[in-house]
């Protein structure tokens, strides 16, 4: 039995298992080896101790005689049981023996196991229970706060008089919820009798708790001890609520409903005349009397907001208030924001804020317990901000609005005044992208705000939304690896320009730069004006690539292209996915004009009322300075601006591997040699009759030595046949390979953009 104390409560039940079934109306309670025999006389007692010991003597189970209480007062658990009441056994609190966290958690598991005998309410031992935290060691010094010492007297003076008082059958048993500081105590008792305290714990699963649901978790609590103590309900229970409260509970409260499931008995709002049960009222609040549920007539209208910098502001009528708080949250600033209206704005108001967070809390904070969390600086919050609803004298109304909707009326226009005087760099963002249109991407990186919240300012514009922005498809148009190594060029129309529609377009396919004019025609002369044009703002290209239109293919265009050392070449007749990089670069032109029109219009022209004609080439440099300075393209980390002029790119300082490679149409793999870039179903190889491109799917990884210059030549030949005959696992787990090895942001295709064949039309 001293192995186990479970086995024993075990072991010691199925001994009584006979004597319970034979004696059903009196009482046998046990825990472990001690057990308690009840009846309603003594000579009942005496048979039930018989039959009791003659069933544990069966079980091999001896009773130490002089163990045998037969005269009051029983000692049993720690108590002692007299005819009537059941005290405590005298417990003697011995503070020279609080020294670490292991004696004040002994003390404080003491003081909770007396607890239903103490009329103490758990705000009474607020200070008490604050000695267990901080560090989590048990041998870690705690001591006794001046607070706490007060509370661990009164917890004295309680236990001394302890006392509660034994059932009565004939007597109905009654609960009574009492309104204490901080948490609502309950009490089982019969007339003057109290039977058991019950108490909350001093921590419950929320944050914030309010004192309408711990009343609701105080009922579920009675009514569970008073059946494990007498089988049945209370009879009646008394709750603090007034009958038309009681009523509105019923019928709209989901917790209040469960709470009173299935019970038949009486609610009463009045608590029975017994001095016992009166509690000091610290707490007497249940409901809200500050915090409306409904907004308010005539009154003021407040308006909150903040930044995650720590920047809070309210917007009263005509005046402002500004707070630069330290908190890097801006839910603890717009909280301070809120804290600072119901303190200085004393008379009623309506609190209009744009944080759901901020909101919901606030309007559960008058009643609400709170807990204590990790977070010290919002725990100081909640609870000054609760002092401050008590303390005022009229009511208030905090409601959500969401904000940067740009709906009109007068909230939207009042949410947007106090956005503006907490301006952060969210509305920097906001409003440079209502000018402007960049990208996501563009504005993470430009404002310093998250990605999230660039995308929910793309989402929420109502030009952007028309232009789903979809990435340029797998392929191999070869690229240039320097500024002004290989430009694309081509002429799109956008028929709104009137007679200057033309628009010739121009892209580095390095840095992305795109450069564009309109032009009233599309003759060798207009696009020799445009490539003039671009000269001047990007430097003049070693390469360049077109279509086979009749301009590109003049003799005229020839000679200017030999005049300025251009090497010329053009696509296969017919099929214009060899020009795709400029083919995409004219329609993410023409979707930014259609962006910034409205703009160009209201800003740059005035008054948009009165009709005015589009000047193209004054709509072009706009829409321009928008792609080339303040966009970022996918796969780049700067503008194409910067990138052209500054090389902002990582290739040359990443060891790229080395690997076979294959042209398309050919069988076998040459190589290996160096892979200079690689992308989205493209790459570059390095030969020595200069670089190559080719699709990213006819790569493979080279898995030898490094080879040095000669020994690539000579492992060229002896190799070239070798990765022909590796299987189909190998050719798939290959690039993979390749790819682990390329900088960030670059990612492998599966196919090509089309044939990258191309006819040389001039050169140099």
């Amino acid at each position: 039995m001293r192995v186990s104390s479970c086995l024993c409560q075990k072991y010691v039940a199925h001994a009584l298992e006979k004597v319970r079934l034979e004696h059903v109306n009196y009482h046998i309670i046990q825990y472990v080896d001690d057990i308690l025999l009840a009846a309603p006389s003594s000579g009942e007692v005496e048979i039930l101790l018989a039959d009791a010991t003659k069933a544990l003597t069966a079980a091999n189970l001896v009773i130490s005689k002089e163990k045998i209480q037969t005269t009051p007062p029983y000692k049993y658990l720690g108590t002692l049981v007299y005819d009537q009441e059941i005290r405590p056994q005298k417990i003697e609190i011995r503070r020279d023996s609080l020294n670490t966290l292991n004696d004040f958690q002994k003390l404080l598991g003491d003081i909770n196991w007396l607890r239903p005998f103490l009329k103490i309410s758990t705000g009474q031992l607020e200070h008490l229970y604050a000695t267990l935290k901080g560090d989590a060691a048990l041998t870690s010094p705690r001591t006794l706060s001046p607070k706490a010492e007060e509370e661990l007297k009164v917890v004295e003076e309680a236990v001394s008089k302890a006392r509660v008082y034994r059932i009565d059958p004939s007597l109905p048993l009654i609960a009574s919820v009492l309104q204490t500081r901080y948490t609502p105590t309950g009490a089982l008792h019969q007339d003057q009798h109290i039977i058991e305290w019950i108490h909350l714990a001093n921590q419950q699963t929320k944050s914030l708790t309010s004192y309408l649901e711990l009343i609701i978790l105080l009922i579920t609590q009675i009514r569970k001890r008073a059946r494990q103590l007498t089988g049945i309900d209370p009879s009646t229970i008394h709750v603090p609520i007034a009958r038309e409260q009681v009523q509105n509970l019923f019928a709209q409260s989901l917790p209040w409903q469960i709470a009173f499931a299935d019970y038949t008995g009486q609610i009463d709002n009045h608590i029975p005349a017994n001095k016992i049960l009166q509690f000091v009222k610290l707490t007497p609040i249940i409901f809200p009397r500050m915090t409306s549920m409904h907004p308010l007539v005539d009154a003021v209208n407040v308006f909150t907001d903040a930044s995650k910098h720590g920047r809070a502001g309210a917007v009263v009528q005509d005046s402002t208030m500004l707070l630069d708080t330290t908190y890097g949250s801006p839910q603890k600033a717009e909280l301070a924001a809120v804290r600072s209206v119901l303190r200085d704005v004393v008379q009623a108001c309506n609190i209009i804020c744009d944080s759901l967070y901020v909101v919901n809390l606030v309007n559960s904070l008058e009643t609400a317990k709170i807990k204590p969390v990790p977070d010290e600086e919002l725990y100081l919050l909640f609870r000054t901000t609760q002092r401050v609803i008590w303390q005022r004298q009229n009511k208030f109304f905090i409601t959500h609005i969401r904000s940067h909707t740009n709906l009109p009326g007068p909230l939207s226009e009042g949410n947007a005044k106090v956005d503006t005087l907490v301006a952060s760099a969210f509305q920097d963002a906001v409003r440079s992208h209502s000018l402007l249109h960049q990208n996501a991407k563009s504005l993470k990186c430009q404002f310093d705000i998250t990605k999230r919240q660039a995308q929910e300012i793309i989402q929420q514009c109502s030009s952007c939304a028309q232009f789903s922005s979809t990435p340029l498809p797998p392929g191999a148009n070869p690229r240039g690896l320097k500024a002004n190594q290989l430009w694309q060029m081509d002429v799109t129309q956008y028929a709104p320009f009137g007679r200057w529609k033309y628009v010739h377009v121009i892209i580095d396919t390095y840095s992305r730069v795109i450069w564009a004019t309109a032009q009233a025609g599309e003759k060798v002369s207009h696009v020799i004006a445009h490539l003039l044009e671009a000269f001047a703002h990007l430097g003049i290209p070693s390469q360049i690539k077109t279509d086979n239109g009749t301009a590109y293919t003049s003799k005229r265009f020839a000679e200017f292209c030999k005049l300025w050392n251009i090497n010329h070449k053009t696509g296969i007749p017919g099929n214009s996915t060899g020009q795709a990089i400029v083919e995409r670069a004219n329609r993410t032109l023409k979707n930014q004009i259609q962006k910034q029109k409205g703009e160009y219009l209201t800003i740059y022209e005035g008054d948009i009322s009165k009709p005015k004609p589009i000047i193209p080439n004054k709509l072009l440099r706009i829409v321009l300075l928008t792609l080339n300075h303040f966009s970022i393209p996918e796969g780049l980390n700067a503008t194409p601006m910067q990138t052209h002029f500054e090389c902002h790119d990582t290739m040359d300082t990443v060891q790229q591997p080395w690997v076979f490679w294959r042209l398309p149409g050919d069988k076998d793999y040459r190589g290996p040699n160096r892979l200079i870039t690689m992308g989205r179903g493209y790459a570059c190889v390095s030969t020595d009759n200069g670089e190559i491109w080719t699709p990213s799917k006819h790569l493979k990884p080279w898995k030898g030595p490094l080879p040095d210059a000669r020994g690539a030549e000579e492992q060229a030949h002896q190799s070239s046949t070798a990765p022909a005959a590796r299987d189909q696992d190998e050719k798939q787990t290959s690039i993979a390979a390749v790819s682990s090895q390329l900088p960030d942001g670059q990612a492998q295709g599966t196919g090509i953009e089309g044939n990258t064949g191309e006819c040389t039309h001039s050169e140099h």
